[in-house]
């Protein structure tokens, strides 16, 4: 997305600290956490995404025409929350960043997924670290989810090239809903 000039550097290196930050966070709690809590929590964070996306007027008010220089104590606190999440959870968490950098900078989403792909990056790399040092690594889906987010991204990247947002929008609505839907019927059984 950087050769596409979709990539803001400077607000992507300003949200770093505090998803990064949230990341550790939230590697810790993975740690020690037991596994069967977060699927319920997460199929109810899906279906939020899902809804947000959908809504014509924004309950959180419209985002900046542009994007602060600086991210705020509200800038911080929201990547420190979504940094949170996805080194606990990490599934799901690319929805919740783009409405987050959405709602932060106002950008379109094909900049927006640019910054969501530098910030995943980087905490998915600290938080890998810290369960593998956990020991809570199970190499087989490792190594299949990596090559499937390798494929996804570029893949998606390329999709996103030549198609406008109202395709990206119901993509992300009915990925949001389908993943709900998954963890709520494997919850259930």
């Amino acid at each position: 997305m950087k050769r596409y000039g979709y990539l803001r550097m400077d607000i992507a290196k300003a949200l770093l600290v505090p998803t990064l930050a949230g990341a550790l966070l939230g590697t810790l709690l993975a740690v020690v956490i037991d596994d069967s809590h977060f699927q319920g929590l997460l199929a109810v964070v899906m279906v939020a995404v899902a809804i947000m996306s959908s809504l014509g007027t924004d309950p959180f008010g419209k985002p900046p025409e542009t994007p602060p220089a600086k991210p705020g104590i509200k800038g911080v606190l929201g990547f420190l929350a979504v940094g949170l999440y996805g080194g606990f959870l990490q599934v799901g968490v690319g929805f919740i960043q783009i409405f987050a950098i959405r709602k932060y900078t106002g950008f379109d989403l094909k900049q927006v997924n640019a910054i969501k792909n530098f910030l995943t990056v980087w905490f998915l790399l600290l938080s890998s670290i810290g369960l593998f040092l956990a020991g809570k690594v199970i190499w087989e889906l490792a190594i299949c989810m990596g090559l499937g987010g390798i494929l996804g991204g570029y893949l998606g990247s390329k999709f996103q090239h030549k198609h406008n947002q109202i395709w990206i929008k119901r993509i992300i609505q009915v990925a949001s809903i389908g993943l709900a839907v998954k963890l709520i019927t494997h919850h259930a059984a």
